[in-house]
């Protein structure tokens, strides 16, 4: 008898002991998803029971890529307006010597009943990635038969505005779902309160990816915002509507300038956090004085631009594309500089483009 009270007394100190360590030294088994993939012809899927899902496309990495997935009850706060966090909250840990080469999906659920009477999920339900210590609204959609939000990141560039910055040095983000408490969600589209567009373009035609175009500000900004319709918004500005710049030269003015665009462009789910489409058209920058003349016109399309950085005043937001993201984005472009003065014209084409940025701010 005195053996078996002996065993019992060993096991319990055993267990305790055990329980102790864990505490100390968290086993890999507190993971819902540890694991290492491989690059692959073929999609791979990894998940944990119908809460978590992450599908790679084939050819969506360049070597091996470990993932690591813990669900998270414990969050940095939101602090953005309008919007309640929920309940599904997972830290993903990336590490690896690899790229993305495609979109990868995120899956998560998101609550129903979480969605106010009268309303439905497209006007509450959001997608939100949190990484450099900074919630942002991630490009996503919506499964509405599944009660699921579909989470797409697509690159894993250093770059200092990069979008879902996934650096591959143990770096981690946090998604998860919240809920719009406004009616409609419309603040959720900080489009509509930044109304000063700034698009600066750069060559590989040139050393040093030379800067060919930055679009010249307008000084009264009041009278240049972007008017939005629906998840449409467009401008139209005209600086002299009285003069004709083709009759302007050094022997008629000693100083004119012109300036003249149209811009349109469209969002995805009443946010800011992808242009299905960004268009310039008709811009037409000329100048003619004692010291330069110059004409520059310019045409370019774009389409899903995501957003890379939104700084966390709400005053800022950048769309950086590098040369991956140009040749995806980038459908068109007509650029002409007829740099009048010294009877050269500058040409681009589309395949010319290193690196195209547009930064909204107030």
């Amino acid at each position: 008898m005195k053996k078996v009270f002996f065993i019992l007394a060993c096991l319990l100190i055993l267990a305790s002991c055990d329980e102790i360590d864990k505490v100390f030294n968290p086993s890999t088994d507190d993971y819902l998803i540890n694991k290492t993939i491989q690059a692959s012809t073929e999609e791979q899927i990894i998940e944990s029971g119908s809460d978590f899902k992450m599908i790679f496309p084939a050819n969506s990495i360049s070597g091996e890529l470990e993932v690591k997935v813990k669900k998270e009850s414990s969050v940095p706060d939101m602090n953005i307006p309008n919007q309640k966090p929920g309940k599904n909250f997972f830290k993903i840990k990336f590490s690896g010597d690899t790229e993305f080469l495609h979109p990868v999906k995120l899956i998560i659920n998101y609550d129903k009943a979480s969605i106010p009477t009268g309303q439905t999920a497209t006007e509450t339900v959001k997608g939100f990635i949190y990484s450099q210590g900074v919630w942002k609204l991630a490009d996503y959609q919506l499964d509405e038969p599944n009660g699921k939000i579909i989470i797409s990141i697509s690159s894993i560039s250093g770059k200092t505005y990069k979008d879902e910055p996934i650096l591959l040095d143990d770096a981690e983000i946090i998604i998860g779902d919240a809920y719009t408490t406004t009616d409609t969600g419309q603040d959720d589209n900080l489009l509509k309160v930044l109304h000063t567009c700034q698009v600066t373009i750069y060559s590989n035609k040139y050393s040093r990816n030379f800067m060919i175009f930055k679009n010249a500000e307008v000084t009264d900004k009041s009278t240049n915002p972007f008017s939005f319709s629906g998840d449409n918004f467009d401008v139209d500005y005209i600086s002299r509507d009285d003069i004709d710049p083709d009759n302007m030269n050094p022997g008629n003015t000693f100083w004119f300038d012109y300036l003249k665009y149209k811009a349109s462009g469209q969002v995805k789910n009443n946010s800011h956090s992808v242009l299905t489409k960004f268009n310039v058209q008709d811009y037409r920058q000329f100048h003619v004085s004692q010291i330069d003349w110059y004409d520059i016109n310019i045409d370019f399309r774009l389409s899903d631009v995501k957003l890379t950085y939104q700084s966390k005043e709400n005053d800022t937001l950048i769309y950086y594309l590098d040369k991956n993201e140009v040749n995806r984005c980038l459908n068109s472009l007509y650029y002409n500089n007829n740099h009048i003065w010294e009877e050269t014209v500058y040409s681009q084409t589309a395949s010319d483009v290193d690196v195209l940025i547009l930064r909204f701010t107030k």
